[in-house]
């Protein structure tokens, strides 16, 4: 598991995933969504970009040691 990280500020070279305004609206064909729906997509796909981040190398390595 290989994880690229610029280690200057901790920060990911991959880039977080977009979230396109289609995402985040309505997945019904008549548009009738509340707004708990839409809130609950957002956050399913931050939840989804969290898991996406990538592990910093030095805490994956403290990770492997354990191991």
């Amino acid at each position: 598991m290989s994880h690229k990280f610029d280690n200057k500020n901790g920060q990911s070279k991959k880039a977080p995933r977009q979230v396109s305004g289609d995402e985040s609206t309505c997945a019904k064909p008549s548009g009738d969504c509340d707004k708990s729906e839409v809130i609950g997509d957002a956050l399913k796909t931050f939840y989804q970009n969290t898991l996406d981040e990538a592990v910093p190398d030095d805490f994956q390595d403290l990770l492997d040691k354990l191991n």
